[in-house]
């Protein structure tokens, strides 16, 4: 073999390893963002679980409120009360369903980087 074929073959082999090993390092990547999207997914599945327990919580709380009907000013405070909680729950069961299409649109973004 003459030497430029040698070279040649030097760098084929170069960038073969060049290239192989960036695909190990996007494999990489994509498992620790498809192990980062199952978290969020976790994550969102936890707070839609303490939105609806935070839900049936209140009313619970209103159904007590209406049965104590001696304490008109306590009920108002404990109404109040629930509506807040229940508005704040709305709004992470908002944030939860945002995260979770978040990671699925980070899901369907790393398929293009499979090998």
């Amino acid at each position: 073999m003459s030497l430029p074929c040698i070279q040649a073959t030097g760098e084929v082999q170069t960038g073969s390893k060049q290239i192989e090993e960036t695909g190990n390092s996007f494999q990489l990547i994509h498992e620790s963002v498809s192990n980062m999207a199952n978290k969020i997914f976790g994550i969102s599945e936890n707070l839609n679980t303490i939105a609806k327990d935070s839900n049936e919580m209140n009313t619970l709380i209103e159904d007590i409120a209406a049965v104590s009907q001696e304490s008109a000013a306590g009920v108002e405070q404990t109404a109040a009360s629930a509506q807040q909680t229940s508005s704040s729950m709305e709004e992470v069961s908002g944030s939860a369903d945002d995260l979770a299409k978040l990671a699925k649109h980070l899901n369907d973004e790393l398929k293009v980087f499979r090998l």
